[in-house]
């Protein structure tokens, strides 16, 4: 029988392991914990566990939008370079448009929507109940929380960040390492670079960065 190692942390990882045995009940589950902000010990951890894989195992990552999704990134490139496939996961209840395409490593929690023509970029996350509207661009690296909303084309360049609460109009744009995460509706295109949280009263633009 083939494996599947989970790599993710704690109750996040319990979570990723049940998706994963509801989508592919015919693979053995194989879980690999990591240490809470220990990157040494989670590389230790990974490599540790892979020495144990075939031909024909795959993997997936699971940790959150953490430096701007690049630790999820440097997970990712540390098992792809062991050679293991990382097939996206689409839990139960989500609705993937047929002429959608999903990349390596991609997540679509339950519930969530993916219209037609959507391009989710490698290694990037779609909330449980999220909404992508159709014609979506998201690139790589990308974390859209729970419950986000992005109409018809918009475009998210790699390692954005959206928060819960979040609904982007039609053709938004929204610049590389920006963090979203300020509940409201957004009707223009956002720079890169730029943070918006609920505890400041502006946007955060980094320049130079």
């Amino acid at each position: 029988m083939s494996c599947k190692f989970v790599i993710g942390e704690g109750a996040q990882l319990d979570w990723v392991v049940a998706a994963w045995r509801e989508a592919a009940p015919s693979l053995e589950i194989v879980a690999v914990a990591l240490a809470d902000g220990d990157e040494a010990a989670q590389d230790a951890a990974i490599e540790t566990a892979l020495a144990a894989a075939d031909a024909g195992d795959s993997a997936f990552v699971s940790v959150g939008p953490e430096r701007l999704n690049l630790r999820r990134l440097e997970l990712m490139a540390l098992v792809k370079s062991r050679g293991l496939a990382m097939p996206p996961l689409i839990c139960r209840g989500a609705v993937v448009a047929a002429t959608a395409s999903l990349s390596e490593n991609c997540f679509v929690g339950a519930g969530a929507v993916i219209g037609a023509g959507c391009r989710i970029g490698y290694n990037s996350v779609i909330g449980a109940g999220a909404l992508i509207g159709s014609g979506c661009d998201v690139g790589q690296s990308v974390y859209v929380d729970d419950g986000a909303q992005l109409g018809r084309a918009v475009n998210l360049a790699g390692h954005v960040t959206i928060g819960m609460g979040v609904l982007l109009a039609h053709g938004v744009k929204v610049g590389k390492f920006s963090i979203i995460d300020k509940p409201g509706s957004y009707q223009a295109d956002i720079a890169a670079r730029t943070f918006i949280h609920a505890g400041h009263a502006r946007p955060i633009i980094v320049v130079g960065g």
